[in-house]
């Protein structure tokens, strides 16, 4: 399923105030591949959402929000009130003059007109020019070090894997004996990290491998996941590997399409199994 067809429905029913629902199956032929779904804020569904699946194709979810766009149009247009008319001037007939003012024998009969003195107009206040917003400030790639663990667990925050400073520590030291490490972003403050290793087989020459990536949620569309991986793909040629492959888990359909963008192809599945005693990773 191409990400830019689904990128566009998805902003054109958000733009009209709906929610796009696709197809999570990834081989064709099976279930609702390559199927869609339209549901309201709330959820409820609207169109191509059945019992057994989704049911739309995306024709029909763009010829469903063509539609809506035509309907809300309409309805905003019917709702304009037209102009007020000016009336028009009363014409005079030909036949009847307009009436003469009354003719005066003496200018002492004139109503004196009162006099207003003359005052100069207050200048209207011009309105202050708009702040100038900020330049982000300039973006550093580097190695990490001992002081920064801290700061690379504060971005697992929200992750159930923060396991704390010193759980981190040492995983650092274990991808240092692994010919791997750990980049991070810093832009005033570290707002994200990298960790890579080197993943050498049988069946193909040397590869570098990105085990983690994540930016901080307020600097996220910044182009500091991209900085990142340009770093980590200097690293890795340095260390004699002819490529570099990601791991993504499979719910973070976000993180599919930056890697997609960021010139990575799928090439296979990965599969995980738990070791005696040990929960998943």
């Amino acid at each position: 399923m191409a990400d830019q067809i689904v990128n566009a429905l998805r902003e054109a029913a958000t733009h009209r105030g709906y929610r796009l629902v696709a197809s999570r199956r990834r081989k064709a032929g099976t279930g609702d591949f390559g199927k869609f779904g339209l549901t309201d804020p709330k959820g409820k569904p609207v169109l191509g959402i059945g019992d057994d699946g989704l049911t739309a194709s995306a024709e029909d979810v763009e010829s469903f929000l063509r539609g809506a766009e035509h309907d809300t149009w309409t309805k905003s247009a019917a709702i304009t009130p037209a102009p007020p008319k000016r009336a028009k001037p009363p014409v005079a007939s030909p036949e009847e003059p307009a009436p003469s003012a009354p003719s005066t024998t003496s200018s002492r009969a004139k109503a004196a007109k009162p006099r207003t003195a003359k005052r100069n107009p207050v200048p209207e206040r011009q309105p202050r020019p708009a702040p100038k917003p900020r330049e982000p400030a300039p973006l550093r790639i580097r190695k990490a070090s001992g002081a920064d663990m801290k700061a690379i667990g504060a971005l697992f925050a929200r992750s159930a894997k923060a396991e704390g400073q010193q759980a981190i520590e040492a995983r650092l030291t274990e991808l240092r004996k692994a010919g791997g490490g750990v980049l991070v972003a810093e832009r005033e403050r570290i707002v994200g990290c990298l960790a890579f290793a080197l993943a050498p087989a049988l069946h193909r020459p040397l590869y570098g491998r990105i085990a983690t990536l994540v930016v901080a949620d307020k600097h996220r569309r910044e182009g500091i996941g991209r900085a990142l991986v340009d770093a980590a793909a200097l690293v890795l040629a340095k260390a004699g590997c002819i490529g570099m492959d990601a791991m993504s888990d499979i719910d973070i359909r976000s993180a599919h399409g930056f890697f997609r963008r960021t010139g990575f192809e799928e090439r296979s599945y990965r599969f995980a199994r738990p070791l005696p005693g040990k929960a998943p990773r």
